[in-house]
């Protein structure tokens, strides 16, 4: 376990967590829409750290509601999408829609995906296996 955690760690580009620092630092509104059940607690567990720096930000884990919030969204706000899948339907159907409205994308995704594509910054999560 220690290995994984480590090649983990080694495959993380500063440069890329300082830019999805800086959109969020920038942003009027950080949306945090998360699939699944770990993507919907580090969701709300981002929205709870944003809020602590007086970042406006709200976590959506609904997909309904993700739809609602993407169709308000404006050109400077932010979504962070959180999908270790990267490929749920509903979650790259709001960030289509979030991208059309202007919003910028961070997506907390494995490289390779439907998601990683379609931001505009990846932070990714692409676990090696563990042995």
């Amino acid at each position: 376990m220690t290995a994984v955690v480590a090649e983990w760690q080694r495959q993380i580009d500063p440069a890329h967590i300082e830019k999805a620092a800086t959109l969020i630092n920038q942003a009027r509104r950080v949306d945090c829409f998360g699939t699944g059940a770990t993507s919907h607690f580090l969701a709300q567990d981002l929205q709870a750290r944003l809020f602590r720096f007086d970042i406006a930000s709200t976590a959506y884990t609904d997909a309904h509601l993700q739809m609602v919030a993407a169709a308000t969204l404006q050109p400077n706000d932010v979504v962070v999408a959180i999908s270790f899948v990267g490929r749920m339907p509903s979650l790259l159907e709001v960030v289509r829609l979030a991208k059309k409205r202007g919003a910028k994308i961070i997506a907390m995704t494995r490289s390779q995906t439907p998601l990683a594509q379609l931001a505009d910054e990846v932070l990714l999560t692409d676990v090696p296996r563990d042995a």
